[in-house]
């Protein structure tokens, strides 16, 4: 009798430990799953920082030819302004000659305008 009654209590540890096994088991493959999805991710991760990485480089790279170019354009357009200042201030004096022919006439009372480049041989 005593040995069927170290025999229950045997089996019931063992179901007991069994249980606790199967338990521990379970836990194992959950955190081998979530360990997957873990890694996945970081896998994901670690490439779209490549490629934020490269496109970084690369809008870097045009960014500093753009500015390049910008700064051509810059400089072409001051040169332009440049002109076009010049040409108005010879306008102005051209206007202001004018003008001064135009009050003080000369030769007979006339105001003699003569275009530039205009023939007088004629």
């Amino acid at each position: 009798m005593t040995s069927s009654l170290v025999d229950y209590v045997l089996l019931a540890a063992l179901a007991l430990t069994s249980a606790c096994v199967l338990a521990t088991y379970l836990k194992l493959r959950h955190f081998d799953r979530n360990h997957y999805d873990y890694k996945r991710t970081l896998d994901a991760t670690a490439d779209a920082l490549k490629a934020a990485g490269h496109s970084m480089g690369s809008f870097t790279t045009d960014g500093q030819k753009t500015l390049l170019e910008l700064a051509m354009r810059i400089d072409e357009a001051r040169k332009t302004l440049a002109s076009l200042d010049a040409g108005i201030a010879a306008a102005h004096d051209t206007l202001a000659n004018l003008e001064k022919a135009a009050q003080h006439p000369a030769g007979g009372g006339r105001a003699t305008l003569r275009l530039v480049g205009e023939d007088t041989t004629a």
